[in-house]
C-alpha cells in the first residue's frame, strides 16, 4: 500500500505542478496577417522576358524569418505596431517542388507595415534584378533570325512561327514530332550563345514552354 499511495501522491502533485505552469501563461496573441495572392517580376533591356515561375515566398519581419510559403499564403504575425517586411521569391530548383529555394538574382520586396491584431495587408510583390548582384545575361528569344532548331537524332521536325500562344514578344519557337510514335528526338538550338560560366557564381538556365510531350532541357559543353 505504501509503494501504491506514494505513486499516487507523486503523480499528483506532478500534475499539479503542470497544470499551476500551464496556467500561468493563458494570454493567447491574436495575429495580424500578410496575405499574397501572387508574385511577378519586372525586367529591364537586355533581361528577357518578365517571364517567371515563382512558387513561394520568404517572408521576413524586422529582418526575422517568419518562414516560406507556398503561393497563395495568408501568412500570420504575432507583432503590433510598425513593421519592416522583406520577402524573397522562392522557386522550384531545377523544376522540382521537392527542392524550393530562394532565387539568387532577384531584390527584396520591401514594405513597411502597421500591424495589428486581425487585420490583413495583401501584397503583391513586383521582383526585379538586383544590379548589385552583377548578374550577366545571355538572352535567346525567338524574335529575329535565331528562330531555328537542328534535329540531331531521331524523327521529328522543327519551325519556328507567330501565333496565339506567344507570351511576350512576336515570335515562338515550334517543334512538331511529324512520326504517330516517334524515337527520341534531340534538337539543338542552330545559333545558340556560347557562355563561359564563373565557376563561383551560379548560372540558371531558365525556359519559357509549353507544350503536350514530355522533354528535357540541357547544356552542351564546348571547346575550341
Amino acid at each position: 500500500m505504501y509503494a501504491i499511495s506514494k505513486t499516487i501522491k507523486t503523480v499528483f502533485i506532478g500534475s499539479f505542478i503542470i497544470a499551476l505552469w500551464s496556467g500561468c501563461d493563458t494570454e493567447q496573441k491574436v495575429p495580424a496577417y500578410i496575405h499574397i495572392p501572387a508574385a511577378t517580376v519586372t525586367t529591364g533591356g537586355g533581361q528577357g522576358a518578365p517571364s517567371s515561375k515563382i512558387i513561394d515566398a520568404w517572408v521576413y519581419v524586422d529582418d526575422l524569418l517568419i518562414g516560406g510559403f507556398r503561393l497563395p499564403a495568408t501568412v500570420p504575425v504575432i507583432k503590433e505596431g510598425t513593421g519592416k517586411v522583406e520577402i524573397l521569391a522562392g522557386v522550384a530548383e531545377n523544376g522540382n517542388f521537392s527542392t524550393p529555394t530562394v532565387y539568387p538574382f532577384y531584390s527584396f520586396y520591401t514594405r513597411t507595415l502597421d500591424f495589428k491584431p486581425t487585420k490583413i495587408d495583401t501584397l503583391r510583390p513586383i521582383f526585379t534584378y538586383d544590379v548589385a548582384k552583377n548578374p550577366k545575361f545571355s538572352v535567346n528569344d525567338f524574335e529575329g533570325l535565331d528562330n531555328d532548331f537542328t534535329v540531331i537524332t531521331g524523327s521529328g521536325g522543327a519551325s519556328a512561327t507567330i501565333a496565339k500562344v506567344v507570351e511576350n514578344g512576336n515570335g515562338v519557337g515550334k517543334v512538331t514530332l511529324t512520326s504517330p510514335a516517334p524515337a527520341v528526338t534531340e534538337l539543338s538550338r542552330t545559333t545558340a550563345t556560347r557562355i563561359q560560366p564563373n565557376p563561383t557564381k551560379q548560372v540558371w538556365a531558365e525556359v519559357d514552354f509549353k507544350g503536350s510531350n514530355l522533354f528535357s532541357v540541357g547544356i552542351i559543353g564546348y571547346d575550341a
